[in-house]
């Protein structure tokens, strides 16, 4: 009787895992749309055995690592990654695309599997109408990576092929995974199709879909955006600052306006992307004093001013220069709308595109959060915070492509001086460099003590002691740049407001004598120091031969840098 009865648990055990592995797979294979009529719905396509799916063909454009593919006939599975069905006696030479819009380190090319008629069976495969769209995405959780070299790259050349809201997307790879969750992207901003990834973690949205078991075939697709980007160290083919336009034009469209913001998808399936509009605080300054007086007087001009401070590369000292806007409207009879927003909790596309789409100046330490500058208004001003010692040209070229005046506001006084010594010993320990013995010898480097770069007064300092060895430098180097980078920061306030209060000025001549960005440039008002290079190559094209131009007037000569 007892054997009798520990079969049926056995039994029953051994059924509740049968089941459960049974739902698990079901649940699997429901995500990856494996189930052909539920994969297919609202689709056009026709169903052909495997091995009667059409020879490809394929013609492309550029060469080396800038090569873009027009291709008939590609197929994509799990198996694989993607593949082309060929005849048994075909003579096929295959071809590469480089799908990674950054640097060479970074490039991978998508090189599809051939798979000869006779090695297939003929199970039913579904042939789509619609044009697949194969990408790669650099850094996805890197908010400017995501952005500059992902998904306007993949915009751009989606509306170049005059991609349809049916149009699948097939992101073929990324180079910098992150195991820190889903990032926050869609690609509902250029289409409804599908979105198919290749790992779990990139199902941020009820738009992805993992790779197939069963393979789909698409009739048309478009291999890589012809290394795409606005910059000029590593890439070949410019963003328009019309495609900028449009992308945000098309992100406000199909996420924020016309009442989607409440119904999007990222804000139904992806509550982490609405973190940074959750904890937005708000502050309203009005003005004092009106500009004039009497019956004649004209309304204050009202600004919205929006403030990204960050964990990383934190700005301590805003209160203060909140303060100081309070005190600058009695003058200027300015309304002040400032919005603090906090990026470390997460902001998706399309909170990003909610919260800065009316901002004039946007006021950040540097990072990746300064690409949701790309929302702002045109010809609105970013106020870049470095910390002392340390700048980046980085954001110059994207800036200035998109229409965007771009300021390194760096503080060289002592007054904006931070020190974080957890931070230095983070990066000590990162790229080993030698320690200094004494506490107080550090803590005075870090202080920049007598105005020293901090490089030159830890490497004195190791000097002193003999312990400092040539094979140390390039560490040393490389390490206090980067705490130099992520350190906390101060602004200058008293160099700030009348360098602000100047904009603001200047914002209204522009706006009144409807001045486009490129009058902005010739004014010497859209770029900030070290420049150069970015105005030459992307705005007034005289530098590599107006390949990168981003902009369409004639080509012309930089008449010169923003300064204070």
């Amino acid at each position: 009787m007892m054997i009798f009865h520990r079969r049926t648990r056995q039994l029953v055990i051994s059924l509740g895992i049968i089941s459960l592995l049974c739902v698990l797979y079901y649940v699997f294979h429901l995500q990856t749309l494996d189930d052909q009529p539920l994969r297919m719905k609202g689709y056009a396509h026709v169903t052909l055995p495997l091995n009667h799916i059409p020879n490809a063909k394929w013609e492309c454009t550029g060469s080396d690592r800038h090569k873009s593919c027009i291709v008939e006939n590609l197929c994509i599975d799990a198996q694989t990654g993607g593949f082309i069905v060929v005849d048994d006696d075909a003579i096929v030479e295959p071809f590469k695309v480089n799908v990674i819009n950054a640097d060479t380190m970074a490039d991978w090319y998508f090189e599809p599997a051939i798979k000869r008629r006779s090695s297939l069976d003929s199970s039913p495969t579904p042939l789509m109408s619609d044009t697949l769209f194969v990408y790669g995405l650099y850094s996805p959780r890197h908010y400017a990576h995501m952005l500059f070299n992902g998904l306007i790259p993949l915009y751009k050349t989606m509306r170049n092929h005059q991609a349809k809201r049916t149009s699948w997307t097939y992101r073929a790879h990324v180079a910098m995974q992150d195991d820190h969750g889903a990032p926050l992207l869609t690609t509902r901003i250029m289409t409804d199709g599908k979105d198919i990834v290749r790992q779990g973690s990139a199902l941020s949205t009820d738009q992805q879909m993992l790779l197939p078991h069963q393979p789909i075939c698409f009739a048309k697709a478009v291999v890589g955006s012809g290394l795409a980007c606005s910059l000029t160290s590593y890439c070949h083919t410019p963003i328009l600052a019309e495609e900028y336009a449009a992308f945000r034009a098309d992100t406000l469209g199909n996420l924020v306006h016309q009442h989607l913001w409440d119904t999007n998808v990222i804000a139904k399936s992806q509550d982490q992307g609405l973190a940074c509009v959750r904890n937005m605080k708000t502050t309203f300054v009005r003005p004092t004093l009106a500009n004039g007086s009497g019956d004649g007087a004209l309304p204050p001009v009202e600004r919205t001013i929006a403030i990204i401070n960050r964990r990383s590369r934190h700005i301590t000292n805003i209160p203060e220069v909140i303060a100081a806007l309070q005190r600058t409207n009695a003058t200027l009879g300015i309304h002040y709308v400032i919005n603090e927003i906090d990026f470390d909790e997460g902001c998706s596309l399309a909170s990003s595109a909610y919260l800065l789409e009316h901002t004039d100046v946007l006021l950040t330490p540097h990072g990746s959060q300064e690409a949701a500058a790309l929302f702002m208004k045109d010809n609105g001003v970013v106020l870049s915070i470095d910390g002392r010692g340390y700048q980046e040209i980085w954001f110059h070229f994207v800036m200035t492509a998109m229409g965007r005046r771009f300021y390194n506001f760096e503080c060289h006084e002592d007054i904006c001086t931070e020190i974080d010594r957890k931070l230095f010993d983070k990066m000590r320990n990162i790229y080993k460099f030698p320690m200094i013995p004494s506490e107080e010898e550090i803590q005075g480097c870090l202080a920049w003590e007598n105005g020293v770069l901090v490089r030159d007064c830890y490497r004195a300092r190791l000097k002193e002691r003999h312990i400092y060895r040539e094979d140390d430098e390039a560490r040393l180097v490389e390490g206090i740049s980067s705490y130099l980078k992520d350190t906390p920061r101060k602004v200058n306030v008293a160099r700030l407001m009348p360098f602000l209060e100047r904009t603001l000025r200047e914002m209204s001549e522009f706006e009144h004598e409807n001045a486009d960005y490129r009058m902005i440039c010739d004014a010497k008002k859209c770029c900030g120091d070290a420049c150069e290079w970015a105005l030459e190559t992307v705005v007034y094209g005289s530098q590599l031969e107006g390949r990168m131009k981003a902009w369409p007037d004639k080509i012309g000569e930089p008449q010169g840098n923003w300064i204070e």
